[in-house]
């Protein structure tokens, strides 16, 4: 299993890589931060342009893009990026998009199409979110 890890600015991303820490709450460089728009946008290309080649490469049965769905919210990938990954994907391998807000046409798209819902949850009850389970 291979983990690749693309979050902007975080001091502990090569040893989240080597597999020595788990991604924390280090708040480097979020999707849901306004600045450096367009720096994000280019890096979520580049992303996908390493997902493509991971996706058609042969090497891996299973591809999970996590947070994607962010990706598409904060316009920093088109719907058409997920569409052609579907397109381009091999029979053999399992494709994975995550995150909140994958538009229709993915669904549409897609073999399958889970969501995960609480039917009781701490935060609804005034306990914040905790690291390592909701982040």
């Amino acid at each position: 299993m291979y983990f690749f890890q693309f979050g902007k600015g975080c001091p502990y991303s090569s040893m989240i890589r080597s597999g020595f820490m788990h991604c924390g709450d280090c708040e480097g460089d979020c999707f849901n931060s306004q600045s450096n728009v367009e720096e994000k946008r280019e890096h979520a290309l580049m992303v996908y342009e390493f997902s493509r080649e991971v996706l058609t490469g042969g090497k891996y049965d299973l591809v999970i893009l996590d947070e994607f769905g962010n990706a598409l919210r904060f316009d920093l990938l088109k719907v058409s990026h997920g569409l052609e990954l579907i397109k381009l994907k091999p029979s053999r391998v399992e494709l994975v998009f995550t995150g909140r807000g994958i538009p229709p046409e993915l669904i549409e798209a897609a073999d399958l199409v889970s969501e995960n819902n609480a039917v009781k949850h701490p935060l609804k009850s005034g306990v914040k979110s905790r690291r390592g389970i909701e982040y």
